[in-house]
């Protein structure tokens, strides 16, 4: 949390998003982070998840969407900052998912990422990782899209491609 807080001590106070939301942990996150009179908006594509956030999101001051994040109903450069939280490798199309968050991140915006990685860890890591691994496949199975997790230099190279 200290971390999120100290990445956005610059942040003027505006507006948030937080893709692939689910059920809105790094969504409160990150209005704890963001400066006072600022509006965070969690959007998820999945509307089985409707019912059990919108109450939640409501009661700590967030709003929430159903929204694909590759198609999103927002103007160009409406947000102050942008977050994905250990989703990206949850998303089969994630180029275009990134590609419409820069777009509706201001110029001088600040993207945020918190994603998974499977190398340099230590062994609690490492076993998570190892559970991860698990649940994506049986997911998999489950008919819901799941990859394994990258590394970090791929996670590096999929920001590099973007334009």
């Amino acid at each position: 949390m200290q971390v999120l807080k100290d990445a956005l001590a610059g942040v003027k106070p505006g507006r948030a998003l937080d893709v692939g939301t689910r059920l809105g942990e790094f969504a409160f996150r990150l209005a704890k982070a963001m400066p006072e009179g600022s509006e965070v908006i969690g959007i998820d594509r999945d509307p089985a998840v409707e019912e059990k956030v919108r109450e939640k999101f409501a009661e700590k001051g967030l709003e929430f969407r159903v929204m694909d994040g590759a198609s999103m109903d927002f103007p160009d450069g409406y947000f102050t900052a942008v977050a994905l939280s250990n989703t990206l490798h949850h998303i089969e199309n994630y180029e275009a998912v990134l590609a419409e968050m820069l777009r509706v991140l201001e110029p001088s915006g600040m993207f945020i990422l918190n994603e998974m990685y499977r190398d340099g860890q230590s062994a609690a890591q490492q076993v998570h990782a190892a559970q991860h691994t698990l649940v994506a496949k049986l997911d998999c199975l489950l008919g819901d899209y799941q990859r394994e997790t990258w590394t970090r230099e791929e996670i590096v190279e999929i920001f590099r491609r973007l334009p």
